[in-house]
């Protein structure tokens, strides 16, 4: 009797689970069911529970698209993975892959010997597919015109204009290398005329790289033109500045030295490079220099080098280095009675004694470098509006002080570098700086000498006195890094695989 109702239990028990299961499974399905039906918003979200499992039962699937950046002196392969919703079609990136190869195609070594260019090429294809996603689930990686089974996905290769200027026999070897490597020995999806390039301007590779910082910035869900992001490149001799801007609003042609339109989910987005010259770190420099060099006056370094004298209160004066700009090349010292500052070392064989420690006149190197900045930006009002479009570009960008609701400033060029040389930023996981640490660090480069970095002073005051007259910037204020938005490197590379993927080679 006992053995009966214990029986008559165990299968009630494994009813109630058998039911259990099946509606557990069944609203399983109806989630599945309802997000493969619900579009993808934004495409750098992440991959949730769901999108996995959707994928395992063939609901979603997975491509790819590889970016092969081939440098001078290294390769860098991109592997993007994308994961898309059959039923709609939208999409969404699950992962980007960065692995630099060394040496590049163009080095010495490998450019010379056609059986050691052979093995790196294939080196670097190896590295691409060791990223693709497993084929054993539902991938697909081959588009519609491929019908090999063999085929992998599409790949595009672009050459850097810094390999492009070396030796034009060396640069025509390796490219007909790869590009026959590609077309014939390569399961790569490849089409010669589209995925083999350069990008020849400054501002097609800034307004990519524009467009993927926004785009792994969310900046396209609740698009406003007044609170997308800057992008500000300091370059050698001048300052580029992309932004976007209002589709009716004026411009100052003076400064506009590009302007793209896109659709962007939906949006209408107008984005223009600004120059302003003569606001490039190096332009400034020399400015700096000029002010207190005798140009009849001359001297020459162990290697025989001649330049101009300079002796600049802008740097320390133990400082002795010689710097080669625009076909000048300038000796720069500290002042002969230079500013001395008694403090107490805290360090080394004289910690806690004082000492007369030599600094650069930080006062004077300000007010030399907010001269400078304020003659460059002084908006020009024989412009032919009066300078009302150059005013109205200025104001808005002085509005970028990262206060809630503004506008993020994202650096490049020498910026970034500065950053990463006074170890402010890293150059691959990248990392914010906030202004008040940029400007502690200003004072100690012009406190503390340094003979590895002896413009740093300099450099430091007239970037600090840029970004303060430019963008209105305070101490809380940050300059966002590009090498790592939301995990991902915020370049070029993602814009071009973003594209490829909506629109095909």
């Amino acid at each position: 009797m006992v053995s009966a109702v214990a029986t008559t239990d165990m299968l009630v028990t494994a009813v109630r689970v058998l039911i259990g299961v099946v509606i557990g499974f069944g609203l399983l399905l109806a989630a599945i069911t309802i997000h493969s039906f619900t579009p993808t918003i934004d495409p750098v979200a992440p991959v949730s529970l769901l999108d996995k499992i959707s994928y395992w039962m063939g609901v979603h699937e997975k491509s790819a698209i590889v970016i092969l950046d081939v440098g001078a002196w290294s390769t860098i392969v991109y592997t993007y993975i994308f994961h898309r919703h059959v039923s709609d079609g939208s999409f969404h990136i699950e992962k980007e892959y960065k692995n630099t190869i060394l040496p590049g195609l163009f080095s010495d070594e490998v450019a010379a010997d056609k059986t050691l260019l052979t093995r790196k090429i294939d080196d670097i294809l190896s590295q691409a597919v060791k990223n693709l996603p497993n084929s054993v689930f539902r991938l697909r990686l081959r588009p519609q015109d491929c019908r090999s089974e063999e085929c992998r996905p599409p790949i595009v290769v672009k050459v850097s204009n810094e390999a492009l200027s070396l030796k034009k026999n060396r640069v025509s070897s390796v490219l007909q290398n790869l590009s026959r490597r590609l077309d014939t020995n390569s399961s790569f999806y490849f089409s010669p005329e589209k995925s083999f390039g350069a990008l020849n301007h400054l501002a097609d590779e800034t307004a990519l790289q524009w467009f993927a910082i926004s785009l792994l910035s969310h900046s396209f869900i609740n698009w406003k033109t007044g609170k997308s992001i800057i992008l500000l490149n300091i370059r050698e001799q001048d300052l580029f500045i992309t932004t976007a801007v209002p589709l009716d609003q004026a411009l100052p042609e003076h400064r506009v030295m590009s302007l793209r339109h896109l659709h962007a989910f939906g949006h209408k987005v107008k984005i223009a490079t600004f120059k302003y010259p003569g606001l490039g770190l190096y332009s400034a420099r020399s400015h700096v220099f000029g002010l207190s060099s005798t140009p009849s006056v001359f001297s020459k370094d162990a290697s025989g080098t001649s330049g101009i004298d300079v002796r600049s209160a802008c740097v320390n004066p133990v400082c002795d280095a010689f710097w080669h700009w625009n076909n000048t090349t300038f000796h720069v010292r500290g002042v002969v009675n230079g500013t001395y500052e008694l403090v107490r070392e805290r360090n080394g064989p004289f910690a806690g004694k004082k000492i007369n420690r030599p600094v650069a006149k930080y006062d004077y190197c300000h007010r030399v470098c907010a001269t400078y900045v304020d003659e460059k930006l002084r908006v020009k009002f024989e412009d032919a509006d009066g300078g009302k479009s150059d005013k109205a570009i200025f104001d808005s960008l002085r509005g970028a002080t990262g206060g809630v609701g503004q506008r993020k400033v994202f650096m490049a060029g020498l910026l970034r570098e500065k950053c990463i040389e006074r170890g402010l930023t890293l150059p691959d996981s990248g990392g914010n700086v906030k202004m008040r640490a940029f400007l502690d660090s200003l004072k100690h480069a012009c406190k503390v000498p340094n003979t590895e970095q002896p413009f740093a002073c300099l450099d430091l005051m007239f970037l600090a006195t840029l970004v303060d007259q430019l963008l209105g910037f305070k101490q809380g204020s940050i300059l966002h890094s590009s090498n790592n938005v939301n995990g991902m490197n915020a370049d070029w590379p993602l814009a071009a695989a973003f594209y490829v993927y909506q629109n095909g080679l």
